[in-house]
């Protein structure tokens, strides 16, 4: 009700723990009777922040909503492992903007 009537507003955030990558081998040593020590890799933890703001209407007599979605608020530098000796560089901030409408 009132002036703010069909606007929403919503904040989220995901955290994830250092992610286990893998073990490096720190001598060079590949092969031979010598046992080379390795070192454990961990991708560092990270925290994501969302915003979105909607606003819903009827439009021509049609329920209509807008929304905008921003993701990685921040705009946080981190790293995604999808598994063992794997992953990428994560998302940038980015924006999403979206309507729909009912027939």
């Amino acid at each position: 009700e009132g002036a703010l009537k069909g606007f929403s507003v919503g904040v989220g955030g995901n955290w994830r723990l250092r992610t286990y990558r893998g073990s490096a081998n720190i001598s060079g040593i590949t092969s031979g009777p010598l046992t080379s020590p390795t070192l454990s890799l961990y991708s560092p933890a990270y925290t994501l922040y969302v915003l979105s703001a909607g606003y819903s209407r009827k439009i021509y007599n049609r329920n209509t909503q807008f929304n905008l979605n921003v993701d990685n608020v921040t705009n946080k530098d981190y790293y995604r492992s999808a598994a063992a000796a794997g992953g990428s560089w994560g998302d940038p901030r980015s924006f999403k903007l979206t309507m729909a409408t009912e027939f």
